[in-house]
């Protein structure tokens, strides 16, 4: 028995091979941080929003955020604020 995702036919093995990949992708993002030393915490603050929100509030948190970044780089944190859209960008792909 096939599964179809986005038109295609894949077998489980490919099914657990593709959230194996963004299971990995999201725990390389969680562990990845931009900008200072007093972001690490036990838990990031992403986390225990994500826990908090429902998934659209989230993607609409990590969206707000982009929209922050990218829109003041220029003005406030130059390279780094595009590293930080950058790291929310990452974010929002992995709960997609």
């Amino acid at each position: 028995m096939g599964y179809r995702i986005l038109e295609k036919e894949l077998t489980y093995r490919e099914v657990c091979d593709a959230v194996a990949a963004r299971n990995q992708a999201k725990r390389e993002q969680d562990r990845m941080q931009v900008g200072g030393s007093h972001y690490q915490k036990d838990i990031q603050p992403w986390d225990y929003m994500e826990s908090c929100m429902s998934e659209e509030a989230f993607k609409g948190y990590l969206w707000g955020n982009i929209i922050k970044y990218v829109s003041r780089w220029e003005d406030k944190g130059g390279v780094q604020d595009l590293q930080k859209a950058r790291h929310y960008i990452d974010k929002l792909v992995s709960v997609l």
